[in-house]
């Protein structure tokens, strides 16, 4: 049972570690976000922001 409580936890803390923010977008200067709406890379938005302009 002590186990089972430890790979929980353990679990637990993996998944909220795991879910801080990471950057989304490729460069510094490119924006993130359009509005209200979030535009990760591959997408991206402005020039050599986006996969195609590698």
């Amino acid at each position: 049972m002590v186990r089972f409580l430890v790979a929980v936890v353990t679990l637990i803390c993996l998944t909220l570690k795991s879910s801080e923010e990471a950057p989304i977008t490729k460069a510094t200067d490119c924006e993130s976000h359009c509005g209200d709406v979030r535009v990760p890379f591959p997408f991206g938005i402005g020039p050599g922001c986006s996969v195609d302009d590698e």
